[in-house]
């Protein structure tokens, strides 16, 4: 809902710009015979509103590509590490962090567990530790399998 508000008003602000552009052109051609002035109001208006809507361009972006949030990667990055020397989780991977429009922030992971942890267990911690750093809807994938175990040992 912010960028369609944001927008709206980009919007407002350009058309009353572009009108106030138009009658300055129109007085300066008018009383000074100054023709020219009709383009450089125009070039000048539309840097300004190229110049105010890039952060909208940005912030969109940043939505529809699904970034994780700045302020997260530290947290979320000390996170998995905390995660990869739990007991019983061999390995965490495939995490993919972002900010909804809303506002709201999504979150998944795969956790390989050894085959004697809890699944439930495992998917719970994990789901706490997600919630701690801020997210709001995590999605935690456990798998438990031998290659859980391969990889524990890979990586003690």
């Amino acid at each position: 809902m912010m960028f369609l508000a944001t927008g709206v008003l980009l919007h407002v602000m350009a058309d009353a710009l572009g009108s106030v552009g138009v009658i300055i052109s129109s007085l300066l051609i008018k009383w000074k015979g100054w023709v020219m002035s009709d383009p450089i109001c125009s070039i000048v208006i539309s840097a300004l509103i190229f110049v105010s809507v890039l952060p909208l361009i940005k912030s969109t972006a940043v939505t529809l590509l699904q970034c994780t949030p700045a302020r997260m990667e530290g947290p979320i990055y000390a996170t998995i590490r905390k995660l990869d020397v739990t007991e019983g989780i061999a390995a965490v991977e495939d995490v993919h962090v972002w900010k909804h429009a809303g506002g709201d922030i999504y979150g998944i992971a795969r956790v390989h567990c050894v085959p004697s942890a809890d699944s439930e267990a495992v998917r719970k911690s994990v789901r706490i530790a997600f919630e701690r750093v801020g997210v709001s809807f995590p999605v935690i994938e456990v798998i438990q399998s031998d290659r859980a175990v391969a990889q524990r040992l890979v990586v003690s």
